[in-house]
């Protein structure tokens, strides 16, 4: 009852029929395979308990729970080992506490017929890889952690019927290699993930659920979210920010749709190439987006589908080639709209703001304006090079229209026409006070600005 005493198990044990338990010890080691034909128990073992070089742990019929273990577990093989702990049958979870490695390449592996929960897990460089509902056999399965969890590569994996959840409670951290996700239902992020490489979603379900200023960062690789069918959902609190981070000299980032479950949470994107959205609704947040942010590429392109913020701003690299494509129409709040940087901006669908709308390309830029640009009663600045009017339909650009009290300035570079004929009207009126028009060149031709 002290427990002061400890157990070493220096070969293999193993039960045929009924249970193994551990009681009332103070250091607990396992120098070869422990196989259960139901569970593994360990009541007032204060640890560590120690595993040794490739030993594994198995209950065959039942949970296996190291919770109590109040030193943790020890992984103490050599560089190159793997030690695997293993829950079957239909009560098979596994919980454990804290779990470190002496060595820094040892890995770990988890593997629960039913749910799996971990405290913090910390193998330095080895490989972490977690199977719950390894039997296909339940629906809803879970996967939780609540400390930090550190490794060279981490895999975490659902079912085949993809019906089971995951839930990062703190952050998640790899030294060396990827984070993978796969077949997994809904997946929440409370902490920081952050790969040493890439990170990888197959068969991922969703939404993936950001907590709040929980970030994403792949710091070698390329981010693909858009195979998540039912996207992003952000549910941090009001006036929390999340980070979404693809980096690396050809690493590029795409979403699928995104929205905010608060009317004031932000999100910020960056890119060191490409950066591909689909539809994202921040509410009256702020979504700011760079992309070709190590300025080495001269064919970077940002893509955005409909856009819904408080604040939007898009910053290229003032390279020869950077694209800015809004596809979706853009509504924006007070906080307006900035975008600067790119060579070519093609506008497709109608962007609208409260706020002011600046567009800021290199010198030499084009901006192809195949939609209506409306700020009601900000400033409009669409400078730093010509802007192409579409001609297949009349263009507008309003900042006020008549339909606020002061209309505000508009200052335009030059003017041309592409697809047809061009037609704009350019439009600050107020029903007060009217703003200021300034326009650069202007070409009319037939294929010009053939009206104004």
């Amino acid at each position: 009852t002290t427990i002061n005493d400890d157990v070493t198990l220096g070969s293999t044990a193993t039960t045929t029929t009924g249970a193994i338990q551990f009681s009332k010890i103070d250091e607990l080691t396992f120098q070869g395979d422990v196989t259960a034909a139901t569970n593994v128990t360990f009541t007032s073992v204060t640890g560590p308990l120690v595993l040794g070089l490739n030993v594994d742990v198995t209950a065959d019929n039942g949970p296996i729970n190291f919770s109590s273990i109040t030193s943790g577990v020890q992984l103490a093989g050599s560089n190159g080992s793997t030690n695997t702990l293993t829950a079957n049958g239909a009560t098979g979870s596994l919980t454990l506490g804290s779990v470190s490695a002496t060595n820094p390449t040892v890995s770990l592996t988890l593997s629960s017929s039913t749910n799996t929960s971990v405290g913090s897990i910390d193998i330095q460089n080895g490989t972490l890889a977690v199977a719950i509902d390894s039997d296909n056999n339940n629906s809803g399965a879970t996967f939780q952690s609540t400390g930090a969890l550190s490794a060279g590569s981490i895999s975490i994996a659902g079912s085949t019927t993809i019906n089971d959840d995951v839930t990062l409670g703190s952050t998640a951290t790899t030294t060396t290699g990827a984070i993978q996700f796969s077949k997994i239902d809904e997946l929440t992020f409370q902490g920081d993930v952050t790969a040493a490489t890439n990170i990888t979603f197959t068969n991922v379900t969703g939404p993936l659920v950001l907590g709040s200023n929980a970030d994403v960062t792949a710091n070698n690789g390329s981010l693909d979210f858009s195979s998540i069918s039912s996207g992003f959902l952000l549910g941090g609190a009001n006036g929390t920010t999340n980070s979404i981070n693809a980096n690396g000299s050809n690493s590029s980032l795409t979403l699928s749709k995104i929205t905010a479950t608060n009317s004031n949470v932000s999100l910020t994107l960056t890119s060191d190439y490409n950066l591909t959205a689909d539809d994202i609704d921040v509410q009256s947040g702020t979504l700011d987006a760079t992309f070709n942010d190590l300025n080495t590429k001269t064919d970077a392109v940002a893509s955005f589908q409909a856009v819904m913020a408080g604040k939007f701003e898009v910053s290229g690299n003032s390279r020869v080639n950077d694209r800015v494509l809004l596809n979706g129409i853009a509504t924006i709040g007070s906080g307006g709209v900035l975008i600067d940087g790119f060579n070519d901006l093609a506008i497709n669908a109608s962007l609208t703001a409260t706020g002011n709308i600046t567009t800021t390309g290199i010198v030499g830029s084009k901006t192809h304006v195949a939609a209506n640009v409306t700020s009601n009663g900000g400033n409009i600045a669409m400078t730093g090079g010509t802007l192409l009017i579409d001609g297949s339909a009349a263009r507008s650009i309003s900042s006020g229209g008549g339909a606020v009290a002061v209309g505000g300035s508009i200052t335009l570079g030059s003017l041309d026409g592409e697809n047809g004929a061009a037609d704009l009207t350019v439009d600050s009126r107020g029903t007060t006070t009217g703003g200021t028009v300034s326009i650069g060149s202007v070409t009319a031709a037939t294929t010009g600005i053939h009206r104004l």
